[in-house]
């Protein structure tokens, strides 16, 4: 087989087969194996080694040269034109080829303002490039016999006008300025801005009785000095001396109002009682003069 080197594919599990790239992705094709490989019987794993009759596996611990995908660079301006090429060497009888982008590792939409990167047009064309559509491209080529080759190329753009950002924000304004097409009215944009916008808008609202300076009108400011203390005692015994006399006033207008149907039901109880008395006391002396 030769010395070879090592290709950066690695087997985690001899018994199923899990053959992983350096990168974490899967292997897609296995045409390029040497006859007689992959070999299951080297545990724990199995690393692959690229020699001059193609793929064969070896224990990972040997020491061999080792085989590096070199990355393309393109640094531009904002508002240049820039052509991202598929670099993919073997081109012939592709079924499919797309692009996709990914940010810090995180994978993001390709901006709808480039134009290619498929079948018909391999490359991938920005005319006006902006400082959002920076980040690492990968072109991705599938051919008839179902291999899939992947070559990537970063992408650097030089904002003038825009601060260096590392937060969160700055990936929404990367997702919004890949996502929204140009020429939209500004009714088309809030339109498709509309869920976004709610969602802001319910994070920014605010309990207004819970700010400081609703609790501070509520709340009376504390003052220690004896002249202080002295009008707000006399303040005290002015207020409560005046709501008791509303109170007695109050109560000496309820018991006048009250008195006089009082004393006309005592008055008319006492009649029927004397009433009641006159008649028990006729009864009694016509009952005696029966009696004789």
């Amino acid at each position: 087989m030769g010395r070879g080197f090592w290709i950066g594919l690695t087997d985690h599990d001899t018994k199923n087969s899990d053959w992983t790239w350096n990168d974490g992705t899967k292997l897609q094709s296995t045409d390029r194996w040497a006859h007689g490989h992959p070999n299951d019987n080297i545990p724990p794993k199995e690393c692959v080694v690229y020699g001059t009759r193609g793929w064969f596996g070896d224990i990972c611990r040997n020491s061999r040269k080792i085989c590096c995908q070199k990355h393309t660079d393109i640094t531009v301006n904002e508002g240049e034109s820039v052509t991202l090429t598929c670099l993919v060497k073997d081109m012939h009888d592709i079924t499919s080829l797309y692009w996709t982008r990914s940010v810090d590792g995180t994978s993001v939409i390709v901006s709808e303002y480039a134009r290619g990167g498929n079948i018909t047009s391999h490359s991938l064309v920005f005319g006006h490039v902006k400082w959002t559509d920076e980040g690492s491209y990968k072109c991705n080529v599938k051919n008839s016999s179902g291999a899939m080759l992947t070559v990537e190329t970063r992408l650097f753009v030089n904002a003038t006008n825009m601060h260096p950002c590392r937060c969160a924000y700055k990936r929404k304004l990367e997702h919004w300025g890949s996502k929204l097409i140009q020429n939209r009215t500004r009714r088309e944009l809030l339109k498709e801005l509309e869920s976004e916008l709610q969602k802001m808008k319910k994070d920014l609202e605010v309990n207004k009785t819970q700010l400081s300076s609703s609790i501070r009108k509520r709340t009376s400011a504390p003052d220690k000095r004896k002249s202080s203390e002295t009008i707000g005692l006399a303040g005290t015994t002015f207020i409560c001396i005046v709501v008791g006399l509303i109170i007695l006033i109050d109560i000496l207008t309820i018991i006048k109002f009250l008195t006089p149907p009082i004393t006309f039901c005592i008055h008319k109880k006492m009649e029927r009682d004397k009433t009641k008395s006159r008649k028990r006391q006729l009864r009694k002396k016509i009952f005696q003069k029966l009696m004789e």
